[in-house]
């Protein structure tokens, strides 16, 4: 066997015996500890304490526009939007649009990456055609880190890729919602403007009629916030006048589908100032 053969032969074992040891080591090798447990779906969404968050246990007094953006301090969040749009046509549609925060600890990571984050936020996106009986639904997920989700308070934004809704600088309002997904999209602005002409009552009539009439349902629960005063009259009339009219305007018969009794719609008729229609 030539000398440059044994060398080749030499060189070939101590590169093997070098890679076998550098694969024993990383074997062997004692594993970082992870600073805390992955979070799972359900821990996240789970009722249970995982301690070190702060809990809503009292009231408080907000502070506007500062509550208008992120509490990093809770574990969870979100940024709920919904409504009823008309076309020009008169064609009716409904989205959603819900940006939702989840914190993983309740301190930053101790990892030194820009990809680090002890953020997660879920976007829940959808569309309704009731004209077309059409129902598009779409979710995305991200990380709170290198500008691919996350949530300010000024200027106001909360964002997920191109998902995002966004205030003024100076102003929260108006709020620009945009999403666009698989041929279903919403480009909003919601702002004041409108409030106070009728189009809460407008939008609870039309679903009450498209519920009712198509869809064979017999009974309408609405949970609007408790401090929403206008909005639980303009709902509560919007629903008795379209169970109203779908009874012929007979009373016993409204109360039974509204679940009151006979003397509280008589009470609720006088007070919301609602005239029998045909």
């Amino acid at each position: 066997m030539s000398h440059r053969r044994v060398l080749g032969l030499a060189a070939l074992f101590a590169a093997a015996l070098l890679a076998s040891g550098l694969f024993l080591w990383r074997a062997l090798a004692p594993r970082p500890a992870h600073s805390s447990p992955p979070a799972s779906v359900t821990s996240l969404l789970g009722g249970e304490d995982p301690g070190g968050f702060a809990r809503a246990t009292a009231p408080r007094e907000f502070r506007f526009p500062a509550d208008h953006g992120p509490h990093p301090e809770f574990r969870h969040e979100w940024w709920y939007f919904t409504g009823n749009l008309r076309a020009p046509e008169g064609r009716r549609f409904g989205y959603q649009l819900t940006f939702f925060r989840f914190a993983l600890s309740p301190g930053p990571p101790d990892r030194r990456s820009r990809w680090a984050t002890n953020q997660a936020y879920m976007v829940h996106f959808a569309v309704t055609d009731a004209q077309g009986n059409r129902f598009r639904h779409f979710e995305r997920t991200g990380r709170g880190a290198l500008g691919l989700a996350g949530a300010t308070a000024r200027p106001f934004r909360v964002w997920l890729d191109d998902w995002s809704a966004e205030g003024g600088e100076s102003s929260t309002l108006p709020i620009r919602l945009r999403a666009d997904e698989g041929g279903a999209s919403v480009d909003l602005f919601l702002d004041t403007e409108h409030q106070g002409q009728g189009l809460g009552s407008d939008a609870i009539r039309a679903i009450a009629r498209w519920l009712f009439d198509e869809r064979g349902h017999h009974r309408l629960t609405i949970d609007p916030s408790a401090a929403n005063e206008r909005a639980i009259r303009a709902y509560e009339r919007g629903h008795i006048e379209n169970v109203l009219r779908r009874t012929g305007n007979d009373k016993r018969k409204a109360a039974d589908l509204l679940g009151v009794s006979l003397s509280s719609l008589y009470r609720k008729i006088e007070e919301l100032a609602i005239v029998a229609s045909d």
